[in-house]
């Protein structure tokens, strides 16, 4: 399927948006020069299992021997799909693997959240529109009530990125990075990533309270 979502990236999309059995998953423009591609359907997100920033294993950035170019991606503070559009030198298509609403099944303190809370889980990557190279893969937790229905409902459409959304928005929002660092990956990521990835973790907040918790992943050649 990850194939396919490439091929969609290569050729354009135009077919109808699908939806999922939560529905809210849509196609459309998502910021400049770029499109949502409804590439498939998985479960939730592992993000919602996620009980510390520093993954099993990884490597903090201060002790990984990162690149300049490495250490100024994860550093990196702006809208990242802008960043990779620059980076892969070509238009990027951010391809929609997952996407629920629904009422979190436990505490989720890295994300500040309560039990039962709502929340929406996705997850994305950004490939290059022309040559299908993964530049991220992301993953989110979103809380509703903490960001505006309005702006929930603009990032479920598609109708722009998480961070195109916030930055027109009045809300006043920091960001809170949490970890960056290598990742040893896994066989659940997409192959260029399993063995082994650039990583961070942050929270953006609004009002000084965490309202999106991010977990971002880049190849470690990007």
């Amino acid at each position: 399927m990850r194939g396919e979502g490439r091929q969609q990236a290569r050729r354009g999309e135009d077919q109808r948006p699908e939806q999922s059995s939560a529905g809210n998953v849509r196609q459309g423009c998502v910021c400049s020069g770029a499109r949502q591609i409804v590439a498939r359907q998985e479960g939730v997100p592992k993000i919602l299992d996620m009980t510390t920033a520093r993954p099993a294993g990884g490597i903090d950035a201060s002790a990984a021997g990162l690149t300049p170019k490495q250490r100024g991606i994860l550093d990196y503070e702006g809208t990242i799909t802008t960043r990779m559009e620059t980076v892969a030198g070509e238009p990027v298509d951010v391809v929609l693997l997952t996407q629920e609403r629904l009422p979190l099944p436990h505490d989720h303190p890295l994300a500040g959240a309560r039990r039962g809370e709502d929340a929406v889980v996705r997850a994305v990557e950004l490939r290059g529109r022309s040559s299908g190279r993964l530049l991220i893969h992301a993953r989110a937790l979103l809380l509703p009530a903490r960001i505006g229905e309005d702006e929930t409902r603009q990032i479920m459409d598609g109708t722009a990125g998480i961070g195109r959304v916030l930055a027109r928005s009045d809300l006043p929002t920091t960001r809170n990075m949490l970890w960056t660092g290598i990742e040893q990956g896994g066989p659940e990521l997409p192959p260029a990533l399993a063995e082994g990835c650039l990583a961070r973790v942050y929270q953006i907040l609004v009002g000084g309270r965490p309202a999106i918790l991010i977990i971002e992943r880049f190849p470690r050649d990007i």
